[in-house]
């Protein structure tokens, strides 16, 4: 019976293929004496059980009001600005955002403190999976420092899917 083979078909390929997800790794503060701006930095890591491929992403980062306001709109990637070939299962590839520009002491310690605005960070990861299918993923957060060298981020409440 056709049904039952193509329903196990897509049975092993759920159960199989490459899930990439990205996951929060920390924030490089500015530092006005050498110019280095915030840098909020990511991993796409496959927790699936099969290489992806064929990656491509952008990232971007700015400071932004906070919260977000209701009608706020991730701007898309049109131009997918890195590249790395393949992610195999249970590994990692660091990807980060710069902010454009560079605070006031005053201004880096109300960004850090997440209170009245934040740096967000957002992007699009796109690759294949084994069975040869285009997958995609969106991401949005915002990130605050918690600690000395700590920091947290907070999905935002859009602009994070996947298929």
């Amino acid at each position: 019976d056709s049904s039952v083979a193509d329903r196990q078909k897509l049975i092993t390929e759920l159960q199989s293929r490459a899930y990439l997800t990205i996951v929060f790794e920390g924030v490089v503060p500015q530092n006005i004496a050498t110019g280095l701006r915030f840098e909020p930095r990511m991993r796409i890591e496959n927790r699936g059980n099969t290489p992806a491929y064929n990656i491509e992403f952008a990232t971007f980062a700015d400071v932004l009001p906070f919260p977000l306001p209701d009608d706020f709109s991730f701007p898309s990637a049109t131009e997918f600005l890195g590249h790395s070939s393949t992610i195999s299962p249970g590994l990692h590839k660091i990807i980060s955002g710069v902010v454009p520009k560079l605070y006031t002491e005053t201004e880096a310690s109300q960004i850090e403190s997440g209170a009245g605005q934040r740096i967000i960070a957002w992007g699009s990861v796109k690759y294949r999976d084994a069975f040869s299918i285009e997958r995609s993923l969106r991401f949005g957060m915002t990130c605050f420092r918690i600690g000395e060298n700590q920091w947290m981020s907070q999905d935002t409440t859009v602009n994070n899917d996947s298929d």
